[in-house]
């Protein structure tokens, strides 16, 4: 018997799926960055950040108030991969927001900045 093409296709698309979410994609890279953040950890969300988010974290850390802001609840919405770029959508205290993402040396890393 003969494998479909259909089932080619779908355990190719499964396993396209299973790589983009696994450990190192943009959307782990997303959530370990906020949640770090979250709770003001800037030398543990420096591990997920570009090198020119990197700087920005470094800058905040050195400002005492933001330490304590600590969102409530961050809810996943949607992911966007184009390429080497992507785009991370989530609620932040019921506010919708975006979280830029970069292919920086072959591994995701947020693109942020402090706004």
């Amino acid at each position: 018997m003969k494998p479909s093409p259909a089932l080619f296709i779908t355990l190719v698309c499964m396993l396209a799926l299973g790589w983009a979410c696994s450990s190192g994609g943009p959307r782990d890279v997303a959530e370990h960055f906020l949640e770090a953040t979250s709770h003001g950890d800037y030398a543990k969300a420096k591990e997920f950040a570009s090198k020119n988010s990197a700087k920005s974290l470094d800058m905040l850390a050195g400002i005492p108030n933001e330490k304590a802001a600590h969102p409530d609840k961050i809810e996943y919405v949607d992911m966007n991969v184009i390429d080497e770029r992507a785009t991370y959508s989530y609620k932040e205290n019921d506010s919708l927001k975006n979280l830029s993402l970069i292919k920086e040396d072959g591994q995701w890393k947020v693109a942020w900045s402090k706004n």
